[in-house]
């Protein structure tokens, strides 16, 4: 029974090391994002898989996002010239 707990709670821990590192990478992702063609949440979901093999869903990207204040793609947008 002991180790049940001891797995939810390191399950728990991982889940909030997981938050936090989802948090830095996307705000890295948005600082070097082309702002003429920003990417949006369901892209970021999938670069974050892909390059980083943490599996997170679109919509934990969106509430990330307003977590950090970070506006959606195309209010980030910026005209080129």
């Amino acid at each position: 029974m002991n180790d049940q707990f001891s797995s939810a709670l390191d399950a728990s821990e991982s889940s909030a090391a997981s938050s936090t590192q989802v948090k830095s990478l996307l705000k890295d992702y948005v600082l070097n994002e082309n702002k003429t063609k920003p990417l949006s949440d369901q892209k970021l979901a999938d670069v974050i898989k892909k390059v980083h093999g943490i599996s997170v869903s679109r919509r934990t990207i969106a509430k990330n996002r307003e977590d950090l204040n970070i506006p959606s793609s195309s209010r980030r947008k910026e005209i080129g010239s």
